[in-house]
């Protein structure tokens, strides 16, 4: 399922950290990190889904792979803004520097279960010309969400988010009944509005009007059903 919708911010993640993850200055969303998620992981994988979409400047992609060797499915959600110097009046549409944006995991059905459950999670990701990111993450585990909270640019006149990937190692339930299982992200993008404000003479007129910064959001959501093993 696929959709885009607005609505307020909520505050998400825990302690700021700061990842070391360099490459080529690019939009690179969806492409496969070169080297197994977790250290007794084979690169044996395969995959079984993959979906990208892509609003204004922005493109994600969620995929997820199946490693035979240990039995774990991994997704692997990605993001990037495209490069764009976007006036403050414009920022809806392209990455800005006052608010943080949010990348969302989820592996839960509507009752908060799930016959997955979460082995490993972790994030990455640069700005255009390698600077790594900063973020928090939270989670709900085993069975739930993954949260990444983050600056998509890096200040005024800034760098734009290059690449940012979350990563979730899952392992089918034991006793887990369904041959199917369905992950979700969501991306939250965060942004400041100017609209117009003012205040009233004592008739009731406007005394004056002056632009008002608001803030607003809108996100994408996307979805993956696959077969287990």
């Amino acid at each position: 399922m696929k959709g885009i919708s607005a609505g307020k911010s909520a505050a998400v993640g825990l302690a700021a950290f700061s990842l070391l993850f360099f490459q080529a200055a690019s939009c690179q969303a969806g492409q496969s990190a070169s080297v197994p998620v977790r250290a007794e992981s084979s690169v044996e994988r395969t995959l079984l889904k993959t979906t990208t979409q892509s609003l204004y400047k922005l493109e994600t992609t969620l995929s997820v792979y199946y490693d035979s060797a240990t039995d774990e499915y991994i997704v692997e959600a990605t993001a990037c803004w495209q490069k764009k110097t976007s006036p403050f009046w414009a920022v809806a549409k392209s990455a800005e520097e006052f608010y943080e944006d949010s990348l969302i995991v989820t592996w839960e059905n509507a009752k908060g279960e799930s016959d997955l459950i979460a082995q490993s999670n972790d994030f990455d990701g640069y700005y255009y010309g390698g600077k790594p990111i900063w973020g928090r993450d939270s989670e709900g585990a085993p069975y739930g969400h993954y949260v990444l909270t983050f600056r998509e640019k890096t200040g005024y006149l800034g760098k734009e988010l290059a690449q940012v990937k979350a990563t979730v190692v899952l392992k089918k339930r034991e006793g887990a009944q369904t041959d199917f299982a369905q992950v979700r992200m969501k991306y939250v993008h965060t942004y400041q509005r100017a609209v117009v404000g003012g205040s009233t003479g004592s008739k009731g007129a406007w005394a004056f009007l002056f632009p008002q910064a608001e803030e607003t959001q809108w996100q994408i959501e996307d979805d993956v059903v696959f077969a287990l093993a």
